[in-house]
């Protein structure tokens, strides 16, 4: 059996959510959690540095792995920005995940897979994603209140959701 070491990322230009799992190709088992969280940058920092902290910091998680096969990014939505944010903050979003995209493909050889949120979500709001995240894996180093605007549970889920679809294709 083959294990695929994933890492999923839900970036932002203020903080980013991760998680790494190794999952078993080609069987329906849930990924096992090997580690999940958030990397954040202060606020008040001018976007460049914030996004560049973001990314040094990501890049920092995944040359620190084991092992590390593939990466799984969110992309903005094409869609109007969510409630509460504004138009300017989604192009701050999409500064942030753009500058994270280029830092990863320029320093590494992992593959990268990107996704919007419409492709994957399928309209479940962020909430209900995060305590589906919790049930699954609460006792395997997911921690729900540790995770302030559910951004590491959404990495998760990026990674259950490209392992499925993974393991259709090869239907």
């Amino acid at each position: 059996m083959t294990v695929t070491a994933t890492l999923g990322i839900d970036p932002g230009s203020i903080r980013a959510g991760y998680a790494v799992a190794h999952r078993n190709a080609g069987t329906m088992e849930a990924p096992d959690l090997i580690a999940a969280g958030l990397v954040t940058a202060p606020a008040a920092r001018p976007i460049t540095e914030r996004v560049r902290s973001i990314a040094d910091d990501l890049l920092k998680i995944a040359y620190d792995l084991d092992r590390l096969d593939e990466i799984v990014i969110e992309l903005p939505s094409k869609h109007a920005p969510h409630r509460g944010q504004s138009r300017s903050g989604q192009a701050l979003y999409g500064y942030g995940v753009g500058y994270l995209h280029a830092a990863l493909a320029r320093e590494g050889s992992w593959p990268i897979t990107t996704t919007n949120p419409a492709e994957w979500t399928a309209g479940v709001v962020k909430r209900i994603r995060q305590a589906s995240i919790a049930a699954l894996y609460d006792e395997n180093g997911y921690n729900a209140s540790d995770d302030r605007g559910a951004d590491a549970a959404d990495a998760l889920g990026l990674i259950l959701w490209h392992h499925h679809n993974q393991l259709a294709a090869s239907l």
